[in-house]
């Protein structure tokens, strides 16, 4: 069930009305068998996955909390991870590894071979995977108390909102949500269709229209080549944004309908003046998720600061897909974190929302363009279907064949109405980013109750009807 479709939205509204009708003791069945359906229109089957981790992470939670000594503890971890990751494994990273290693029998003449499965990847199998696994963990570090209702930690690992591409939750924030009685709120009824609004807005209108640009130009060879690639980077690193924000600000408002809140994922990340703070701004409970769980950890253990790094980069890239561009991402990612430092006046300014003087403005300009050129690069990489094309892409643009006033021309040509839609969408997002931070504009709205909220909301869902590219394509991030 596609967040932009017609279909999701009958869905939300039914649930949304059954939830605060139903009695309060039945408001936690409602959204379990309501996650579950939404699971289920993708593929049914999948479902018994579901209920097989749910139960392994449930029975090893328990005992986690009752068991005599640590070592019973690690034991009972031990399962929970193994299951969680040999599930992901399982399903992600069998068929590229057995094909690694029948291309490196087949060089070394060894004979032997790997069958290939082609399974289908389970919808959201890389978020509530890690999800699951912060709960045990939380249990095993004693952050959160083991919990004793099987319905409720299903709730937690399947709401459907976040079920298929996060953000990723801890139990200590998200099950105290979902376990209370929510009564209807009008103020996060309203904000939340508005962030959905807005959410559809980025996607329809924005990330969608710019896909058509990228699939189009991405490995753009002859007249305009290294322009028109060149374009098409600087669209993808957009579309990528605007599409994972939009699914996030789908996710967030749905959940804050049902005065359930989900954590912030995105904080404007294209306005970082490092790579550092990108990562502080992009993606944030992924970012947040490997810093709890493998950066800190291995830090204890001993080892420095730059492998943990690195072996976090390397990770959170084979994390997105089995495929050697991601992880020449996640290292690309590494590279560019060591190459320039956060500068700390500019970024508490920042963060802050204090006054920055002119030349540190201009410095922060500066460092904003090399950052985002600098991810852009790394972007490459991310969407190319091998590295083989990505080096091709980067070549092209590195050689330039065509001149950026030949390709600009040509994308101009052929896409006059689209690119107006384009940088007018993108001058009105621009806009609320910079003068209304963090959703700010959403809350005012919201608080007046007034006509400039109905303005708001009714256009946001005319020009994303009007504009939008109406189920040409499916979330960037489902395919993890």
């Amino acid at each position: 069930m596609v967040f932009t479709s017609f279909v999701y939205v009958a869905f939300l509204l039914l649930v949304l009305v059954l939830y605060f009708t139903v009695p309060g003791s039945a408001q936690r069945g409602l959204l379990l068998v309501a996650s579950y359906l939404f699971y289920a229109y993708w593929k049914p089957q999948y479902l018994v996955m579901l209920l097989g981790i749910t139960t392994v992470d449930y029975v090893a939670a328990l005992r986690i909390e009752a068991a005599p000594n640590s070592v019973a503890k690690r034991c009972w971890l031990a399962l929970s991870i193994v299951a969680n990751l040999g599930l992901l494994f399982f399903y992600k990273y069998y068929d590229f590894l057995a094909t690694q290693f029948n291309i490196v029998s087949g060089w070394g003449g060894w004979g032997g071979s790997l069958p290939l499965l082609d399974l289908l990847i389970p919808l959201g199998i890389s978020f509530h995977t890690f999800q699951s696994i912060s709960y045990t963990v939380d249990v095993y570090r004693g952050a959160c108390r083991a919990e004793r209702n099987y319905l409720n930690l299903a709730l937690f690992i399947s709401f459907f909102p976040q079920l298929v591409a996060g953000p990723i939750e801890r139990a200590s924030h998200l099950l105290p949500q979902l376990v209370r009685v929510n009564r209807f709120d009008l103020d996060c009824c309203m904000s939340g269709a508005l962030l959905v609004a807005y959410g559809m807005f980025k996607k329809l209108v924005l990330a969608d229209n710019l896909a058509v640009l990228v699939e189009q130009y991405f490995t753009a060879e002859g007249y305009g080549g290294g322009a028109l690639s060149l374009i098409a980077v600087y669209a993808f690193a957009f579309q990528i944004y605007f599409d994972f924000s939009g699914y996030t600000d789908i996710a967030r408002g749905s959940g804050r309908m049902l005065r359930i809140e989900m954590i912030e994922n995105f904080r404007s990340p294209y306005l970082s003046t490092s790579v550092r703070e990108f990562w502080r701004r992009w993606h944030i409970s992924l970012t947040d998720w490997f810093r709890e769980f493998v950066y800190k950890p291995l830090l204890r253990q001993g080892f420095g600061r730059s492998m943990c790094v690195v072996v976090v980069f390397a990770l959170s890239g084979l994390w997105h897909g089995a495929n050697w561009t991601f992880l020449i991402w996640g290292l690309l990612n590494a590279v560019f974190y060591f190459a320039m430092k956060d500068d700390q006046k500019i970024t508490h300014l920042a963060e802050e929302g204090g006054d920055v003087a002119a030349a540190s403005r201009g410095m922060a300009a500066v460092r904003c363009f090399l950052t985002f050129n600098m991810i852009c690069v790394t972007w490459v990489f991310f969407r190319a279907a091998d590295v083989f094309e990505a080096l091709r892409v980067l070549w092209s643009i590195a050689t330039m064949g065509g001149s950026m006033g030949a390709g600009v021309a040509r994308v101009v040509g052929e896409h006059p109405s689209r690119l107006a839609i384009i940088l007018g969408a993108l001058c009105l997002d621009s806009s609320l980013e910079l003068w209304w931070p963090r959703y700010a504009w959403i809350d005012a709205l919201t608080a007046r109750k007034s006509w400039p909220y109905w303005i708001a909301f009714a256009c946001l869902a005319y020009v994303s009807l009007l504009l939008g590219q109406l189920g040409a394509e499916q979330f960037i991030y489902f395919q993890f």
